[in-house]
């Protein structure tokens, strides 16, 4: 029996690290054959990716709607889909997913499945911008074999706008999260920072001890729509009044440049630390009291607060989709309105002055993530879905 193909396609190899890999990894391990396609932004992520063994198909993709750039990314899509004449192919992220559904269906690929990470339109947007997605996403839906979403909220608008057949609209948790590897425990740092990066001493891997400066982390795309540029004016607004607190930020993006020079222009390099990008975050997570993120991009379920839960770090996060899916508020963190650096800085104070309750809703947010968002339940049901839809038409 030959192996199915199936090609994993995303906008950015950033989507393939941090959202794809494990469940690439299985797909091999059962005996599928799998590619993955997506523009060549970060060399460095590639490299990491083919370190991995797996295969990376390079489009020019971009985040413009130029009809010449369109034309040519669906262009190359085609190509390579009419050439390698995959089984199954699977698109993320929402201007990549349109091109290259219509390439797989003039390539005449036999099953086309669209997985949502967080629908490209939601309430406080511009409503323009809304309409024009929400009409696009319908009109792909008619060469969609199957549609997933990863949260409660683009389920619920998936059916309600009939953007695939209502029995094809599928939903999972999110990516979910490798419980094992993202627990409290003693780990070797992936940062070669050591000064900073102080390990810490228990043979348990327990948290260091109360009484001690509090770490609030960042950690994601360096983004205006992550909410990076609220979290560093509340960081400068409580290091005007506490001393206890510091703050580490980790990623990368556009706005990195932003950040150093933020950092810089206010002399604050001993209290905010910018890392980059940081391939094993566990370190982070461990050392960190307090996790924010406070995007408000059209999110779908955000891994870092999946993983900041799982490592027992209560969150503070913005109340929109996504987030409020994952953070129960007062119970496993703090959900504040967007776009507000003064609602961060009031969550993180207070977090800082309670360690009873970083440690209650630490404990209580593992015990979700265990019992929601266990990876390996939610990989079995994204491959359950893929040959549910391509065993039905052979």
């Amino acid at each position: 029996m030959k192996k199915i193909k199936i090609l994993q396609v995303t906008q950015e190899p950033v989507t393939i690290w941090a959202f794809l890999r494990e469940l690439i990894h299985e797909l091999e391990n059962r005996g599928y054959e799998v590619e993955t396609a997506c523009n060549d932004k970060d060399i460095n992520i590639i490299k990491q990716l083919k370190e991995e063994k797996i295969k990376v198909n390079i489009i020019d993709i971009r985040r413009s709607v130029n009809p010449v750039n369109v034309v040519k990314s669906f262009m190359q899509f085609y190509k390579l889909m009419k050439a390698k004449r995959y089984d199954i192919v699977i698109v993320h992220t929402p201007i990549v997913s349109f091109i290259s559904r219509f390439a797989a269906f003039f390539a005449k690929v036999p099953v086309i499945i669209y997985t949502s990470h967080g629908l490209p339109f939601m309430k406080g947007l511009n409503p323009v911008r809304n309409a024009v997605f929400a009409m696009l996403e319908k009109f792909a839906g008619k060469v969609t074999s199957a549609m997933i979403c990863v949260n409660n909220e683009d389920f619920d608008t998936a059916k309600k706008l009939r953007m695939v057949k209502s029995d094809k609209i599928f939903k999972i948790n999110g990516i979910g999260v490798d419980t094992e590897y993202y627990k409290v425990r003693k780990i070797i740092s992936s940062c070669e920072d050591s000064a900073f990066y102080d390990m810490l001493s228990s043979e348990e891997g327990a948290k260091h001890t109360a009484g001690e400066v509090k770490y609030v982390g960042f950690i994601g795309r360096l983004i205006k729509e992550k909410g990076i540029i609220e979290f560093l004016e509340a960081a400068d607004a409580i290091l005007k009044k506490r001393s206890d607190i510091c703050f580490i930020i980790a990623g990368f993006g556009p706005l990195e440049g932003f950040v150093e020079n933020f950092i810089n222009d206010r002399k604050l390099q001993d209290k905010i630390r910018f890392m980059g990008f940081i391939k094993d975050t566990r370190s982070i997570y461990q050392k960190i009291d307090i996790f924010v993120l406070p995007t408000y991009y059209p999110e779908g379920l955000p891994r870092t607060i999946l993983e900041a839960m799982s490592m027992e770090v209560p969150v503070v996060a913005t109340d929109i989709r996504g987030c409020r899916q994952l953070v129960e508020d007062g119970v496993t963190g703090f959900l504040i309105p967007a776009k507000n650096a003064k609602k961060i800085e009031d969550a993180v104070l207070k977090l800082s002055d309670d360690k009873e309750l970083r440690v209650k809703m630490g404990q209580l947010g593992r015990k979700k993530v265990e019992r929601e968002y266990n990876i390996i339940k939610i990989i079995d049901e994204q491959i359950k879905i893929y040959e549910e839809c391509y065993f039905s038409i052979i």
